[in-house]
């Protein structure tokens, strides 16, 4: 049965709270800053049944995930065949960048690409250094084709090589909680992991994304989904902060100089919008009374369809996919004619 406009504008607008949460700055230069995410407001506990999981010995778990990470195999979407939907291509304005190879539908899954590199946040240089030293010859490679942060001083960029790279490309994504039966066994989890997805962070940023971009827990992979129809030939972008949708261009600006060394010059930011800082002020006003506990049922409704409006019908965003549940966002990436196929009244 296929929800309400109204509902599935609430779940095409839920986890708002994500636009509130403000950017942290990275206290080194190996912190990746928060991207916009599905995930970017934490899942609910995860509660399998009791037999779904199973219960490992603390000192084997280790072990048991380094052998299911050294069996993961890459995904169709991430070669070069002429099924993949995107390729890089070389722009007189952009540079190199991410487009379109086909039509993509909105909804489509346009890449599923599992980490080259994973770190712990705060990792002191010198551990940092020690942990890079042991990449291979091709990881090496990989990370340093990628482009770099050249603000970057200090000692600790020259013990550790490779932050730059990392600062400038890395995924700072909060960690769902651990399944039950893992819980107690492991030491303290850590609220946010970086990670280094080499063709994902080739995708360039915009304040008005063509995708959207969500770990996939079950596998490790970061999914980049299509927020609208992409046409073949057209650049695949995506929100690289999750809190600029509640921010005028001015501070959008300067956060995104700030925080990855670049100047925005997407449309939204490529000249003052006054009509656009004032949709984005009220944005910003109706997520903090949505913040505030004991909202009635319909006031919260108006809320957020009015989030809704603002976003997509004022500033010209293709969806606002910030999904916490997982069924959530399937639903939302059904094809038009299966949505049909179940529709009805909510």
């Amino acid at each position: 049965m296929r929800p309400s406009s109204t509902v599935r504008h609430i779940l095409r607008s839920s986890s708002l709270r994500a636009l509130l949460r403000p950017s942290p700055r990275p206290a080194v230069p190996v912190l990746a800053p928060p991207r916009r995410s599905f995930f970017s407001s934490p899942p609910p506990p995860l509660l399998p049944p009791p037999d779904t999981v199973p219960h490992i010995a603390p000192s084997l778990i280790p072990y048991l995930l380094a052998l299911l990470l050294g069996a993961a195999q890459p995904s169709s979407e991430e070669d070069s065949s002429s099924d993949s939907p995107l390729e890089l291509r070389q722009t007189a304005d952009a540079g190199l960048c991410t487009v379109a190879r086909r039509d993509i539908k909105r909804g489509e899954l346009i890449l599923s690409e599992l980490p080259l590199l994973a770190w712990l946040n705060g990792m002191d240089s010198k551990e940092a250094r020690e942990w890079t030293d042991g990449l291979t010859p091709s990881a090496r490679g990989r990370v340093v084709a990628l482009s770099r942060r050249e603000d970057l001083e200090g000692e600790d960029v020259k013990v550790d090589e490779t932050a730059p790279w990392r600062s400038a490309n890395g995924f700072n994504v909060q960690l769902p909680p651990l399944p039950l039966p893992f819980a107690g066994k492991l030491p303290p989890q850590p609220e946010t992991v970086s990670f280094l997805f080499p063709t994902v962070a080739r995708i360039n940023h915009s304040c008005l994304p063509s995708a959207g971009h969500a770990v996939n827990w079950s596998n490790l992979r970061m999914e980049v989904y299509a927020t609208r129809d992409i046409k073949a030939g057209e650049e695949i972008t995506i929100e690289y902060l999750p809190t600029l949708p509640a921010l005028p261009r001015a501070a959008r600006l300067s956060l995104l100089q700030e925080t990855f060394g670049f100047t925005c010059r997407c449309p939204a930011c490529a000249s003052p919008n006054p009509a656009s800082d004032g949709r984005r002020a009220e944005v910003r006003e109706l997520v903090e009374r949505l913040a505030v506990p004991g909202m009635e049922r319909r006031e919260a409704l108006g809320c957020l369809e009015r989030v809704r409006a603002l976003l997509e019908e004022g500033e010209g965003y293709g969806g606002v996919p910030e999904f916490v549940y997982i069924q959530m966002r399937n639903k939302f990436h059904q094809p038009p004619e299966v949505q049909q196929q179940h529709s009805g009244t909510a």
